[in-house]
């Protein structure tokens, strides 16, 4: 047998050892820190929008491209990730899944609401009503508004179009 690393199965079991510890530098170097650093991020980015007007849109371009390639780092790691799940377990890949469902239900959550003096809400009651009373009061009709002004100028709109 003809091999560049050796002709015994000790030296290929050696060689592979050698390129999976290399490997395995490699991913933690590169992906490792991928999830430390985008709550970080995170962490910032609801910082930076808490600031309301004075939020600086350089700051926040910054934060949302970096977060961006770090989502795309994270998507593609997954990929890879379920790739090798998926032919190691077949269609037993619910680990895989369930985690991705936690992630994505904990980023979807909302942890905190802006009452309308400014100030923050975070005791889930209270933003259930918040929240509540948002829409009641976007969805009510306005009692200063006539509504035959703008029906007037629909009509003659559509007269106008013939």
């Amino acid at each position: 047998m003809h091999s560049s690393c050796g002709g015994n199965l000790g030296q290929i079991a050696l060689t592979l050892k050698n390129v999976m510890a290399k490997l395995q530098r490699w991913s933690r170097d590169k992906f490792g820190s991928v999830n430390k650093e985008l709550g970080t991020l995170r962490k910032k980015l609801e910082d930076e929008c808490l600031k309301g007007d004075s939020v600086d849109q350089k700051v926040l371009r910054h934060l949302t491209e970096r977060m961006d390639e770090l989502l795309y780092r994270e998507e593609t790691m997954w990929m890879q990730r379920s790739r090798v799940s998926w032919l190691q377990e077949g269609d037993r890949n619910t680990n895989f899944f369930h985690r991705k469902a936690v992630w994505r239900a904990w980023k979807n959550k909302i942890k905190k609401l802006k009452r309308t003096d400014g100030s923050l809400c975070t005791d889930h009651g209270e933003m259930g009503e918040l929240t509540t009373s948002f829409f009641i009061e976007l969805y009510s009709s306005d009692q200063n508004i006539d509504p035959h002004i703008i029906l007037n100028l629909i009509v003659k709109t559509l007269l106008m179009m013939r």
